[in-house]
């Protein structure tokens, strides 16, 4: 009984492996083109909030200038000399309203002469003992560029005692003099807070001066004001642009940064990005739901899968049980023309071998002058014929996949052979109304080639068969044949009046296309059965020829086959009946076939050749006779009664049943009517294959081979 679950069950778990691995596919292609989405998101806020962040704490700079350079025009005015002018200047300007005086963190203001001495600080007044400010950057800056703000590095500020920017706007009298600067510290904790409350998005940035120092940090960052730390990360970026894409993205601790912005006016550099955890976040948010979803999708095909299991199940067996059927039957198909092509062969190697026999003993004079004799000869002929039509039939299997193989070569005669097939095919011709002809084009009236002669048979008799059928009624079909003396080849063609090939449909026939080709130019049905034209070309090259094929639309096709022509006149050596007498007159043969009249052909060739022969009907015999008398060769057939060549040949290997003769060395021959594996052979310790039919030469050969 067939069990229905292996196969129906192996399908489902192929198909849940099938699904999951396109989901698993489908998930990475939405890895992938999330990530993209996101990082270009992502790179687009980050230009956007650099811009933002450089617009905000430029605006915030310049307002205070602006401030800046109206206390330092009172002061240019008044002279620097009065300090207490200056301090009452300074005081008078904290008390004017400002959106932006809680980013002044000194309250405001402070003096620094040309001498870079604080002079005046509006908290504490007027300095007695002025620091010195020479290493503020500002102190140079503004004489360079006066009533513009230049900024410092960052310091930790007195009396402010917090982190804050010094910046100053450097004063001139009208003849250009330097006066000193007006100082403004900015606080970077206020600045910060500031700059975050104008990001429209949770965005983390970090602004650098030009030496790639600290100046302000997001709040989010967890990077102390190391100098070091964007030095040796960014020191190699040349940011030749005003902005751009950070190469390869840059990790600040748990920082992403994407976008870099250069300021306007101050030598300032901001870098923006994205803390990690938001980034992991937005990219879970992305993901989970289209993972959700794709899985959902996946379970309902897979809940609509099982649903339908059974039902699967069902149609996976019924056409496991229709192909084993089908199996079954081509199987028996097989075995049937195995089994009739077997019996039709003995008998038909029965008949021929029987006229041979006759016509061996007769000269050719006699056969021409009695007729009795000539009807043997046709016999023995015809004989030949059907044994090929039985090969034929064998080759239905090998038709199917094209591989052939040829037989031992032999010299024939191509005019005697091709005037054979005119024979044979001239009532198929007159029933499709077709005048068959030939026309020899040489002087010769043989000419020997080296081939298989069933093949070339098959290879004429098909392209004959395709001729007469694709030829319109009433027309000719020429088989002719001519020599080549310069080049020794002889070229057999088939010339029709059909209905003909265009180039393009020549290369289909020999592609193996030849059912598309349309035929609608012949008024006749026909059948498509054949070897066709790639079969027919691989047997020509098979047999050291070369097939071509002329056709014009309407008018016909020629078929030309080339095939170079034996120095060889001998087509098969005529034994003396005595030559053997001396050499195999002690020697003895036992024959294994079931066949009697087999038996009767091959005892009458061993016979001539002197040999002493015994014929039984099964391997059961051949054993027993082994034991009971020497032989000096063994002829098994393949398939016999009770034990077959096979089984007997290993027997007699093992040598385990001889007592009194050693035979179990003996060479062994096995004669088929099928082709066997040569692995079964070697296996079994058969020397050697004879495939009916078989001629006496081939006989002799083998033996020969075996005996000395």
């Amino acid at each position: 009984m067939t069990k229905p679950n292996h196969l129906s069950l192996r399908s489902y778990f192929v198909f849940i492996l099938a699904i999951i691995l396109l989901g698993i596919f489908a998930v990475c292609i939405l890895l992938y083109k999330v990530s993209l989405s996101n990082y270009e998101s992502n790179l687009s806020i980050s230009q956007k909030e650099a811009l933002n962040i450089e617009k905000t704490i430029s605006e915030s700079f310049g307002y205070c200038n602006k401030i800046s350079i109206f206390v330092g025009k009172q002061i240019a005015q008044h002279g620097i000399e009065d300090l207490n002018f200056i301090l009452a200047t300074f005081r008078q300007a904290e008390n004017s309203q400002n959106q932006n005086k809680h980013l002044l963190s000194w309250s405001s203001f402070d003096f620094v002469s040309p001498e870079n001495l604080q002079l005046v600080n509006s908290k504490v007044g007027i300095r007695k003992n002025p620091p010195d400010m020479s290493e503020r950057q500002y102190t140079t800056r503004s004489r360079e560029k006066p009533w513009t703000l230049q900024v410092s590095f960052p310091v930790f500020g007195n009396p402010s005692q917090s982190w804050v920017i010094p910046a100053g706007t450097g004063i001139t009298d009208e003849k250009g003099q330097y006066l000193g600067a007006v100082v403004i510290g900015f606080n970077i904790s206020e600045l910060t807070n500031f700059v975050e409350k104008r990001l429209h998005n949770k965005t983390s940035f970090v602004v650098l001066d030009e030496n790639l120092n600290v100046v302000i940090q997001s709040k989010d960052s967890e990077i102390t004001r190391d100098p070091l730390l964007y030095r040796k990360n960014l020191s190699q970026f040349a940011f030749s642009n005003k902005s751009g894409v950070l190469k390869d993205h840059f990790n600040a601790g748990n920082i992403e940064y994407f976008y870099y912005q250069k300021f306007d006016d101050y030598p300032y550099l901001v870098l923006t990005g994205f803390h990690k955890s938001i980034l992991n976040q937005e990219f879970s948010n992305s993901v989970l739901p289209l993972i959700f979803g794709l899985l959902m999708m996946i379970s309902f095909f897979l809940l609509i899968f099982f649903t339908f299991k059974n039902k699967v199940s069902d149609l996976l067996l019924r056409e496991k049980k229709l192909s084993d059927s089908l199996q079954k039957t081509n199987l028996s198909k097989t075995n049937l023309i195995r089994a009739t092509s077997h019996d039709l062969k003995n008998y038909i190697f029965g008949i021929s071998g029987l006229s041979k026999l006759i016509l061996q003993s007769k000269s050719h004079a006699e056969i021409e002058e009695n007729e009795d004799l000539k009807m043997v000869e046709e016999l023995h002929l015809q004989s030949e014929e059907m044994m090929g039509f039985v090969e034929d039939l064998l080759d239905t299997n090998q038709n199917e996949d094209g591989e052939f193989s040829l037989n031992n070569k032999q010299i024939c005669d191509i005019i005697e052979i091709t005037k054979r097939i005119i024979i044979l095919n001239k009532n198929f011709a007159i029933e499709n109304r077709i005048t068959l002809e030939f026309e020899n084009k040489t002087n010769r009236k043989s000419i020997n080639i080296e081939c298989d002669i069933r093949r070339l048979k098959q290879i004429l008799n098909n392209v004959v068969i395709n001729a007469v059928k694709y030829s319109n009624q009433n027309s000719i079909v020429l088989l002719q044949i001519d020599a080549s003396e310069t080049n020794q080849q002889v070229n057999i063609s088939v010339i029709d009046q059909g209905i003909g090939m265009t180039n393009s449909e020549i290369t289909m026939a020999l592609n193996g296309e030849g059912a598309k080709i349309i035929k609608n130019g012949l008024k006749k049905a026909f059948d498509s059965h054949g070897l066709g034209i790639p079969i027919i070309r691989k047997l020509v090259e098979l047999n050291n020829g070369n097939l071509e094929i002329g056709s014009i639309k309407g008018f016909g096709t020629e078929v030309k086959i080339s095939f170079p022509i034996s120095d060889n006149k001998n087509f098969e050596p005529n034994y003396n009946e005595n030559c053997f007498d001396n050499k195999f007159k002690n020697k003895a043969v036992l024959i294994a076939e079931d066949n009697s009249i087999t038996n009767k052909v091959i005892s009458f060739f061993l016979r001539k050749m002197g040999f002493n022969v015994k014929h039984v009907e099964n391997g059961e015999e051949i054993l027993q006779n082994l034991e009971k008398q020497h032989f000096d060769l063994v002829i098994v057939d393949i398939n016999m009664p009770k034990l077959g060549g096979f089984e007997t040949a290993k027997i007699i290997r093992e040598g385990k049943i001889f007592k009194r003769f050693k035979n179990y060395e003996i060479p062994i021959i096995a004669i088929s009517t099928e082709k066997q594996e040569l692995s079964h052979l070697k296996d079994s310790g058969i020397n050697m294959l004879l495939g009916k039919p078989f001629s006496e030469k081939e006989l002799i050969d083998f033996i020969i081979g075996y005996i000395d």
